[in-house]
């Protein structure tokens, strides 16, 4: 990351990826029936998302939505290249000079660019990347705050909920409309509570 606008993408594209999992994955457990014998799976209500839960919510996400948008890949796309440009400036500061604190600093910064890579991963986003070298995407077709913050999960199979309305309220989550999803978003910071 060379400067503070880069600094700031990150740091934007970071909040806007992890609402998007959070929301997502919350909206799956709110509307699914529970699995038998499988693990309690819990809404998150605190807005934060520790590295290891990556991985596992985006398991969940891949196998109830059946098509991310190509904002998300690009979002992942970017957390991780600004992620990895970190990481590879603290190797070099290392090397020149020795720091027991950016060295710690540094392997958080491998285990969330592992994490990410393995998300985007499982959800299709290698897939995706070859699609996108074959066929030139246009990168203005959609709108992050769009495909953040909206509810268009028409492609989220739930067993049970068979009238479309009932699946629309489900994902809604009820009684809260865009409008006030989009101002939690913005009121709400996510916390990284194993990063550093």
């Amino acid at each position: 990351m060379a400067d503070q606008n880069s600094y700031l993408r990150y740091k934007r594209d970071t909040r806007l990826l992890l609402y998007w999992m959070i929301h997502t994955s919350n909206s799956i457990v709110e509307s699914s029936s529970p699995i038998p014998d499988a693990a309690p799976i819990t809404v998150n209500t605190t807005g934060e998302i520790t590295v290891s839960a990556v991985v596992p919510i985006s398991k969940l996400i891949a196998k109830h939505i059946n098509s991310i948008p190509s904002i998300i890949y690009r979002l992942f796309q970017s957390v991780i290249a600004a992620r990895t440009a970190t990481h590879t400036l603290f190797e070099q500061i290392v090397a020149k000079k020795p720091d027991p604190e950016i060295e710690k600093s540094n392997v958080s910064h491998k285990r969330f660019i592992d994490a990410l890579t393995e998300a985007f991963n499982v959800l299709g986003g290698e897939a995706w990347a070859e699609r996108q070298k074959d066929e030139r995407d246009n990168v203005g077709d959609e709108d992050v705050d769009e495909v953040v913050f909206a509810n268009k999960f028409s492609a989220l199979g739930i067993d049970g909920l068979e009238d479309r309305e009932e699946v629309e309220d489900a994902v809604e989550g009820g009684s809260h409309g865009q409008g006030s999803l989009v101002s939690c978003a913005l009121s709400q910071s996510l916390l990284f509570t194993d990063l550093f």
